[in-house]
């Protein structure tokens, strides 16, 4: 989670946003605002991580199969429709 990209960027600019507003405020709001991005970002983990170990208890192969083509069958009609529209505006 340290080096996923949107989540350095997210915490790049939320920290720059408000150390704008904390530039005379103590260090004290600076570290809770760190605690805070800590303990939300271990949270979300948390929560990721035990919803898909329960989750993987009860699903089958078959049905891992079929999400599978139902996750690249929408992502490749996107790349199509993508195509498409790159094709017409031309």
């Amino acid at each position: 989670a340290l080096f996923n990209p949107a989540t350095l960027a997210a915490c790049v600019g939320i920290c720059t946003g408000v150390a704008a507003e904390l530039r005379t405020a103590a260090t004290e709001q600076s570290r809770l605002l760190v605690l805070g991005i800590f303990l939300g970002s271990a949270a979300w983990w948390l929560i990721l991580s035990h919803t898909a170990h329960a989750l993987g208890r009860r699903l089958t192969q078959k049905t891992l199969r079929r999400i599978d083509l139902g996750a690249g069958s929408i992502i490749a009609a996107f790349g199509l429709w993508q195509l498409a529209r790159l094709a017409l505006s031309r």
